[in-house]
C-alpha cells in the first residue's frame, strides 16, 4: 500500500519518489527484537557466564536475504543521487542464507 501511495504521488503530483524494497538488514545497535541481534545478545550472555549454553531460535529452515545496514544506507544514498523517480529498486544482496 505504501508503494502505491508513493507512486501515485509521483504520477499525480510530480513528487520525485524513488521506491525501495528493502530486504532484511542487520548491524550495530539493532534491537534484540530482531533475530541476529537476539542471537548475538544470547551468545554474549552465554560467554559471560550469565546464561545457560542454549540459544532460543525460531524457524531455522527459513532462508533470508541479509545485508549489512551500512550497505543498505549506501544503496539509499546511491539511489538518491542516481535513481530514477517512479522506479522500484530492490535493496538486497541477491543471496538467501
Amino acid at each position: 500500500a505504501q508503494e502505491m501511495v508513493a507512486l501515485t504521488a509521483w504520477r499525480e503530483r510530480g513528487l520525485p519518489v524513488i521506491v525501495t524494497r528493502s530486504f532484511n538488514h542487520i548491524g550495530p545497535f539493532q534491537s534484540p527484537a530482531f533475530a541476529a541481534a537476539s542471537f548475538a545478545r544470547q551468545l554474549a550472555a552465554i560467554e559471560a557466564g550469565l546464561a545457560p549454553p542454549t540459544i532460543s531460535v525460531g524457524n531455522l529452515a527459513a532462508a533470508r536475504d541479509v545485508t549489512d545496514v551500512r550497505d543498505t544506507v549506501r544503496a539509499y544514498a546511491a539511489l538518491m543521487a542516481r535513481g530514477r523517480p517512479g522506479q522500484r529498486y530492490n535493496v538486497c544482496s541477491g543471496r538467501a542464507v
